[in-house]
């Protein structure tokens, strides 16, 4: 008797859900076809994003061979901003290039923090350095615990390093990096 009892309420559970399905087929049709635009939208933008790396990596493989091949920049400054001002920070601290440097350090990338650091080098005044400081603190501090974040994944201690990577609250000049990096240690981890 009691196994009916199950198989009755068991059947009943069934032609209750079926009734709710037709009653809300639009709605689950509507749902399903949403996860799948959502899933192919997904897919195209990691396909479109690898691209854009591919492309800026191979830029900048270019650069390294033929440090002036402009057609190469061109391409690295569209494809990756970012890696545009870090390569051009390091042609022109390897050159001593105030002019390109005063024009990185007006950006507001990580580059641009070290750039101004290095014309306040080049100046070879003390007070330049004292001014750097005075504006670029923040940004240096930063920088030091998204490296120990770094360093602190690279031996296996990823609740740490989450903790130190969270810390930065969104507003942070690597804070791309530092998602990247939260990301791996996620990964890394499981």
């Amino acid at each position: 008797m009691a196994g009916r009892d199950k198989d009755s309420a068991l059947l009943e559970l069934g032609v209750k859900l079926e009734r709710w399905a037709k009653k809300n087929r639009v709605l689950l049709i509507s749902a399903a076809l949403l996860l799948v635009v959502w899933l192919a939208a997904s897919a195209v933008y990691s396909y479109v994003e690898e691209s854009r790396l591919a492309a800026a990596n191979a830029a900048l493989i270019r650069l390294e061979g033929n440090p002036e091949d402009r057609a190469a920049l061109a391409v690295l400054k569209e494809k990756s901003p970012e890696l545009h001002d870090l390569y051009l920070l390091s042609e022109a601290s390897r050159n001593e290039d105030r002019e390109t440097l005063g024009e990185i350090a007006k950006g507001d990338s990580i580059a641009a923090v070290f750039a101004a650091y290095q014309l306040a080098s080049l100046s070879g005044e003390y007070v330049e350095i004292e001014r750097f400081l005075q504006r670029e603190v923040k940004a240096l501090e930063d920088i030091a615990r998204f490296q120990d974040a770094f360093l602190l994944l690279k031996s296996g201690e990823f609740d740490r390093a989450k903790v130190v990577l969270d810390s930065f609250g969104g507003n942070f000049v690597l804070q791309g990096d530092a998602d990247m990096l939260a990301h791996y240690g996620a990964a890394a981890k499981q």
